[in-house]
């Protein structure tokens, strides 16, 4: 019986599916008319901060509060155009003081607040501005320009700083925060930040963020550090250097006994591998490392020697595949931590990471030690449903066992997590509605850090809005969202801003993994435009958003604006033309359907979007016109999706031709 239900929904999704993509399933839709958003304006008494004010940081102040003193200083500059003195507290003290970071002024409670908690306050024409170390009062800063003189930071290439002739904050200012996580890692948009938009983020950790923020002036970073990191000891080039030679007992063995070569894993139960890593670790941290990687490689080749197999068996959980394999790993970094554990001291105290993640992914039965932080990469899960909605086998795996089981395990947990498909960068991939849900999810479990694995390097489908979302959720999860998008989308789209909100929310809840004929569709990060759970929607929705973003560009009030609309349409544009909707149908006249694919593929580069996914480029407009690219659909803009990594292997149509037959 099930069977047959299952059929027939599946016939009734595929034809509901066939009459949106040819209209004979059209239900209407109204237009969205914006409702009326009043923006909070503080009215009430106010300090107004002039020239006769002195910035006070302490005389022994640490780099990061110096620092501190001297951005509020210059921001100021910037918004009433004077410059106050930073004078320091062994000073006599002064009727209007700004006071930065730990002084004799004010006496903080630091210890609630950790690395990175902060407090603002007024007391009478006072101002303390303070946080714990190093982080805090950086961080306290830059929240004290936002919230109370409407300074914004996005990227390196977009920042708002008013100019006002008088300058005036609110005379009652009790602020306290704490962030939820610890390490931050949230860019998506890699190379996208500068110094104060990643401050003003409090991003904390993570490859593409500015070097900067890793020296002591600007506090440092976290120090939670992840990555496929065991070929430290048996890398290709360890092999070349005699490594395998010199010690085959680090190597993971074939069912003959062979070590293997490449890119390959250690041998989980040899003790002298474990000692030879806890070695490696010690030498980190003598360097200043607080947390060693030593994350398994991206392979799922793994060691079957008999002491590794044995142990398997011990570990076998009834998992579908790799049964055992992550208890052999569990146990292979205690055998480190308790090498460093012997040593006492520094080493007894730092972290060893390991991943959660592909041949790992289903947790272990033997407990982590208390020093081991397991990074949790759920790669596989839908992220169009929030928590407990999603039918996907996979998802339902990844979260109600894996990252549950891996939680109840390791005293500390991360995540790994994958905000962006991995095959398009451009293409819509609406995660908007599930992912503050996740981020409780992962905060209610004990996850004490997340980073993202994003490869963009542009603001291509709300890379920067998303980047930030995760940011200011990953400080506090309980943040309200609505007032989030209030926050940011006004100064970074313009007037038009609602229209921007109202497409994020019709692709996230309505158009994103829906469920049709009663049918559940999904969307996952390996996955392209043409996913059927990504967006699917009916004739009278997709001019419903073409409507959206026609009124957004019209109301965007600056070059800048119009730029981050057009860049955040360009999306929903080449999923409609990847999927032969709107003005790209598959039956229109050839001249209207090439006319929108040259147009389309114009205006991607126009406003300076190249990246077509992490290891491929969007054929040049030259190359677009000699290969006829526009007779085409889209998916073949990218040379990776042309079949060639180097662009130069391609020099025609019947080369075009000839390399996707090949």
């Amino acid at each position: 019986m099930g069977a047959i239900t299952g059929f027939f929904s599946s016939l009734l999704s595929f034809l509901i599916i066939a009459g949106m993509y040819t209209g004979f399933y059209n239900p209407c839709k109204a237009q969205f008319v914006p409702r009326e958003v009043t923006l909070p304006v503080y009215e009430g008494a106010a300090i107004t901060i002039d020239s006769d004010y002195v910035i006070v940081r302490g005389a022994d102040a640490i780099p990061a509060e110096r620092t501190a003193a001297e951005k509020l200083q210059g921001f100021l500059e910037e918004i009433g155009g004077f410059e106050l003195e930073i004078v320091t507290d062994d000073a006599p003290e002064q009727a209007k003081e700004i006071v930065v970071g730990d002084t004799d002024r004010y006496a903080v409670e630091y210890d609630p607040l950790g690395q990175e908690g902060f407090i603002i306050k007024t007391i009478g024409d006072k101002i303390v501005i303070a946080g714990g170390k190093p982080r805090g009062t950086l961080y306290a800063v830059y929240d004290f320009l936002e919230k109370f003189l409407d300074c914004r930071w996005y990227s390196k290439e977009m920042r708002v700083i008013p100019r006002r002739d008088t300058v005036e904050v609110p005379a009652q200012i009790d602020e306290l925060e704490i962030p939820a996580f610890l390490s931050r890692a949230s860019t998506v948009a890699r190379y996208c930040d500068d110094v104060d938009s990643a401050l003003a983020r409090r991003v904390n950790e993570g490859v593409d963020i500015p070097v900067e923020l890793r020296g002591a002036e600007y506090g440092g970073l976290a120090g939670y550090e992840n990555g496929h990191a065991v070929n430290v000891l048996i890398s290709q080039a360890a092999q070349n250097a005699g490594q395998l030679e010199a010690h085959p007992e680090y190597f993971a063995k074939d069912e003959n006994g062979a070590p293997y070569t490449g890119y390959t894993n250690p041998c989980l139960t040899s003790e002298a591998a474990i000692k030879a890593y806890a070695e490696y670790a010690a030498a980190r941290i003598d360097g200043g490392a607080i947390c060693v990687a030593l994350g398994l490689n991206d392979t799922d080749v793994y060691c079957k020697c008999p002491g590794c197999k044995a142990v398997y068996a011990e570990e076998a959980t009834g998992a579908p595949q790799f049964d055992g394999l992550s208890g052999a790993y569990a146990r292979f970094l205690n055998g480190i931590c308790t090498e460093l554990e012997a040593k006492g001291g520094k080493y007894a105290e730092a972290l060893i990471s390991g991943y959660g993640y592909a041949i790992t992914e289903a947790p272990p039965k033997t407990a982590c030690h208390d020093n081991v932080i397991i990074y949790f990469c759920p790669i596989e899960m839908c992220y169009a449903h929030r928590p407990g909605e999603c039918t996907q086998e996979q998802t339902r795996r990844t979260f109600d066992v894996n990252f549950k089981g891996w939680a109840e395990k390791c005293k500390q947990i991360a995540i790994f997590e994958y905000p962006m498909t991995t095959e398009h960068f451009g293409i819509p991939y609406a995660i908007w509605d599930a992912m503050p849900e996740y981020i409780k999810l992962y905060r209610d479990n004990g996850a004490v850090a997340l980073i993202n694995c994003a490869g963009g390097e542009e603001d291509a489908n709300f890379y920067v809005l998303t980047g930030w979302l995760y940011s200011r959720l990953l400080w506090n999860p309980d943040a309200d969202v609505e007032e989030l998008y209030q926050f940011f989308l006004p100064p970074y789209y313009g007037a038009g801003w609602q229209y921007v909100r109202e497409y994020i929310r019709i692709a996230s809840e309505e158009l994103t993994g829906r469920t049709i004929g009663g049918v559940q569709y999904h969307i996952q990060c390996q996955q392209g435009a043409t996913t059927v759970g990504n967006i699917t929607a009916t004739n009278n929705e997709l001019k419903y958003v073409d409507v959206l973003w026609a009124r957004a560009k019209e109301l965007a009030g600056s070059e800048r604006q119009l730029l981050n609309v057009r860049r955040a349409e360009l999306s929903w544009r080449i999923s409609k033309a990847d999927n032969f909707r709107g003005e790209f149908w598959f039956f229109n006249l050839p001249p209207s359907r090439t006319k929108s694919s040259k147009q389309l593929h114009a205006d991607i580069w126009d406003t300076g979007l190249t990246q077509h996914a992490g290891d491929s480029q969007y054929v040049t407009p030259e190359d677009f016109e000699a290969l006829q690219l526009q007779l085409l659909i889209p998916r073949y803009w990218g040379w990776k999706q042309l079949g060639r990594e180097n662009e130069g292997n391609v020099h025609s149509l019947w080369d075009l031709l000839l390399a996707m037959l090949n």
